[in-house]
């Protein structure tokens, strides 16, 4: 196992130690002295009003206690982007957070999305990463043929001097998450000899961890050749949709990875795509992904996780996985590179409104326990000034039913209370986008007071169901309640 996948497990039971961070304070005075006296110094760039900082801050410091606990010689520092301007316009720092790691005073850039063990990785690679000789031939086989990449892996095959130079520099000071390994021509040509590289031919391979095959770059091996060869693999990968991208994206719930897709037929549509990935601001996660019809199994599994039909072409969609959930942004009939540009652009600044799964909403809703669908709950529970009991049930489940019942009852028993209010949902057909649970039936009961903190409602039996809801349900003042009616209980 690489060192640095173990580095991650032991990050990730790291939790507790972040207490204590004793995180180097840099200023303007001393930031260009650390760097001189340290070979390696990672630098978090944050402002004190910011919270995004505030949360990344905590994940920081998981990395600098494990870090310090094997006894590493690795500088873990924090600068206050509000005192330091000057080093704020050197290195170009224009949002926060910002992780850069500095070797030999060269900036490294890292990617402040990711999570702990991601980033924890990530400054062990800058820290400690080299360009790796292949020299066996079941070496070469294992890695040209991954099966388990979580990052790219890029292997130089050449024999060139200066081209082995340049891509151990790339390996040191490139802010691309890349393995990087080197091997012969000869070696090469002789594990694959249906390739057509020979004894004077060079080239670099890239795999990406989505992908099924490899990227082959030809072109001149210097360092901004080949930094721009894997920036231009990790950012604007376009291919067909493939079995390995449904099922790792969207089918395998995959953090990381952020698909873009585009359904629509082959033509003109397909053209502006390509111009519109070619121009697209930066994103380096992002997973560009084309189909012309819903044909394949592979299509099949990745459009019905989208909720795409043939109906719905041509479309551009966005799909993410965030806090267990799987969360869509959709525009539909778009015509052009600049319409793309524009959604995505909308969808990287946060302006752009997420699509949510919701069956029809019903023509008659007369209660007592209203039915609520994705497109009205934002309607039906969170913006009526009362508490609202919410039901969420699927057909297939049993115990569905029952809860069904009990909630009729209740609902009958307390119709004169007018500040509160009783609904269902079925949680396998519709979305509601404030963190849905998943475990059928649930009861969550959002309080007028803070809809944005649901309660759970947590039961084994009929009376202790009611004597929750009664526990954090308190009827408004002034509210003209009738007296309870005991409701004889019905067979729905």
């Amino acid at each position: 196992m690489p060192k640095y996948l173990t580095f991650i497990l032991f990050i990730v039971v790291s939790v507790a130690c972040a207490a204590n961070w004793n995180l180097t304070e840099l200023t303007e005075l001393n930031f260009a002295s650390t760097l001189a006296q340290n070979h390696i110094v990672s630098v978090l760039f944050y402002r004190p009003n910011c919270r995004s900082c505030s949360e990344f801050r905590q994940e920081y410091g998981q990395v600098v206690n494990y870090l310090r606990s094997r006894n590493l010689t690795y500088v873990m520092a924090q600068l206050d982007a509000t005192l330091a301007p000057t080093v704020i316009a050197n290195y170009s720092v224009v949002e926060y957070p910002t992780l850069m790691v500095f070797k030999g005073g060269q900036p490294i850039r890292c990617d402040t999305s990711r999570r702990v063990g991601e980033i924890a990785a990530f400054l062990y690679r800058k820290a400690f990463v080299q360009a790796l000789p292949i020299f066996a031939p079941d070496d070469l086989r294992r890695i040209a043929s991954p099966s388990d990449l979580r990052i790219m892996r890029s292997i130089l095959v050449s024999d060139s001097p200066e081209a082995l130079a340049e891509y151990a520099r790339l390996a040191v000071v490139t802010s691309t998450d890349c393995e990087f390994y080197h091997t012969s021509p000869r070696l090469f040509g002789t594990v694959f000899p249906g390739s057509e590289t020979n004894m004077t031919h060079n080239m670099l391979l890239v795999f990406h961890p989505i992908t099924e095959f490899a990227q082959n770059f030809t072109g001149p091996l210097t360092s901004p050749e080949m930094e721009s060869f894997l920036q231009h693999t990790e950012q604007r990968l376009i291919f067909p949709v493939s079995r390995g991208i449904a099922e790792r994206v969207v089918l395998r719930s995959d953090p990381y990875h952020i698909l873009v897709a585009l359904y629509a037929s082959r033509g003109s549509m397909w053209d502006e795509f390509d111009k519109f990935v070619a121009a697209a601001p930066p994103c380096r996660r992002c997973m560009f992904v084309r189909s012309p019809a819903v044909v394949s199994p592979a299509d099949k599994s990745l459009a019905r996780a989208l909720w795409i039909s043939e109906s719905d072409f041509p479309s551009l969609v966005i799909a993410q996985w965030e806090d267990g959930t799987l969360k869509r942004w959709r525009r539909e009939k778009l015509l052009n590179a600049g319409d793309m540009t524009g959604f995505f652009r909308d969808w990287l600044d946060g302006r752009a409104v997420r699509s949510l799964r919701s069956e029809a909403v019903p023509e008659s809703n007369p209660g007592p326990v209203y039915k609520v669908v994705g497109e009205t709950f934002e309607f039906e529970v969170i913006q009526p000034e009362k508490d609202v009991v919410v039901l969420f049930r699927s057909d297939w489940c049993s115990g569905c039913d029952e809860l069904d019942v009990i909630m009729r009852d209740l609902a009958l028993e307390m119709r004169g209370d007018e500040s509160v209010k009783f609904a269902r949902i079925d949680g396998t057909k519709n979305e509601v986008g404030r963190g849905q649970p998943r475990n059928y039936p649930s009861v969550r009961l959002y309080p007028q007071l803070n809809k944005a903190a649901p309660i759970d409602i947590e039961y084994k039996f009929e009376e202790d169901f009611i004597r929750q809801i009664e526990k954090h349900h308190k009827p408004r003042r002034g509210t003209k309640a009738k007296e309870r009616q005991t409701v004889k209980k019905e067979e729905l």
